[in-house]
């Protein structure tokens, strides 16, 4: 499992012991969706680290994330929690690593070389699929459909909560996870 970090910010994780996001989420790729990734997302790899984690040393839970584009889908593991500096096996220059991929043939075809291709929409961005089932949802479907992102957010929440205060008991991790969401901070 692959995570693209800012360098300053893998930096001050080796410092503090513990790599993480404000939010809690580390969205990842696997070492085949690097170039897609790269190409979606960092025009500029300069400034930008590769970390390779051990998925049995990471803080928090991993969910897989499946997105469309063009009729392909991709599912992408994301965490939600922290890395403890330890979970990290191997880090690498960014550049470094698209350089080495490309050299041993792992830009397969149909993956572009984030050096020749414009960047693609981003993930969150609507398909033409996404578009035409929020049509065809009732508004009934539509709130259940919020209300139930509302409380995913809020267990996400309280996971990374958990992973930065493994210290914290239930009840402080609930009174927190309602005190962000009563005054809708990250």
């Amino acid at each position: 499992m692959l995570h693209i970090a800012r360098s300053e910010d893998w930096s001050r994780a080796k410092a503090l012991g513990t790599y993480a996001l404000p939010g809690g989420v580390v969205h990842c790729c696997s070492s085949s969706q690097l170039a897609l990734v790269v190409a979606a997302h960092f025009p500029e790899s300069a400034g930008h680290v590769v970390l390779l984690l051990d998925r049995e040393r990471v803080h928090g839970e991993i969910e897989w994330r499946t997105f469309v584009r063009d009729g392909r889908s991709e599912s992408f593991p994301t965490l939600h929690g922290s890395v403890p500096v330890e979970a990290v096996v191997r880090v690498a220059e960014l550049a470094d690593e698209l350089q080495r991929y490309a050299a041993r043939g792992r830009l397969a075809p149909g993956q572009p070389n984030p050096r020749d291709c414009r960047a693609m929409p981003r993930p969150d961005d609507l398909t033409p699929e996404h578009a035409e089932i929020l049509r065809r949802m009732t508004p009934e479907q539509r709130y259940q459909a919020g209300r139930d992102l509302y409380w995913t957010m809020r267990r996400h929440k309280k996971a990374y909560l958990r992973s930065i205060h493994p210290d914290w008991s239930e009840e402080r991790l609930d009174d927190e996870v309602r005190r962000i969401f009563q005054n809708a901070r990250t």
